[in-house]
């Protein structure tokens, strides 16, 4: 699944949806992105209401050797791990634990 790129007030970013969260980045520094899941509507998460959840990965703008992209591509989908599992865990009543389990 390749992320639908945008450009929106003059920032480029990609997003994938996945019922109430989206995997979203922000550009910082040094031309890398920071990616997060942003959840609509807001979610708890340590008994506070959060609507974005920093993952700790960060993807290079412009990639620009081989393994660069290769490098890319795979940070992509641990992102769209932690999507996924995020979306299996919102989609399941409270109180019941979801049997699957998604492995890295």
């Amino acid at each position: 699944m390749q992320p639908a790129l945008y450009c929106q007030f003059g920032v480029w970013g990609f997003s994938l949806t996945a019922m109430g969260v989206e995997l979203r980045s922000t550009g910082i520094s040094k031309g890398l992105f920071s990616l997060f899941l942003d959840h609509w509507p807001p979610v708890m998460i340590n008994g506070k209401r959060k609507r974005k959840e920093y993952l700790g990965i960060y993807v290079r703008n412009k990639p620009r050797t081989s393994a660069e992209r290769e490098e890319n591509a795979l940070l992509y989908k641990m992102a769209g791990l932690k999507l996924a599992e995020r979306k299996i865990e919102l989609s399941t009543p409270r109180g019941i634990k979801p049997k699957v389990s998604i492995r890295r």
